[in-house]
């Protein structure tokens, strides 16, 4: 499974359709939050492949480094011969996509 940095986790949620009423089965709860769970993980997983058919190699090569990665902006910078600024720009370029891209996927 992808282990995505915590700034990731701030892409927004796509809504789901809940049962907003009791649940009969003890662990039911923990269920469905678990489904959501996997099914919000999967989304983004989904989202990133396509990421990489969507923007620039340069630009996800930045954010798979900077932002899946963790690696420090300086030495993305320095890997891929551009700026530190660069590599904040390509990183919010990719999340602003990554959202649309959800989006997509769950219309």
């Amino acid at each position: 499974m992808l282990k995505i940095r915590p700034i990731l986790m701030r892409v927004d949620k796509v809504p789901l359709e809940t049962d907003s009423g009791s649940h009969d089965m003890p662990g039911e709860c923990d269920l469905d939050s678990a489904w959501n769970e996997e099914w919000q993980q999967y989304l983004l997983s989904q989202a990133i492949e396509e990421l990489k058919n969507r923007i620039e190699p340069t630009t996800f090569q930045a954010f798979e480094l900077y932002a899946l990665q963790n690696e420090p902006p300086q030495k993305v910078a320095k890997f891929l011969d551009i700026s530190v600024n660069s590599v904040y720009v390509y990183k919010k370029r990719a999340l602003d996509e990554i959202r649309n891209i959800i989006q997509e996927l769950s219309e």
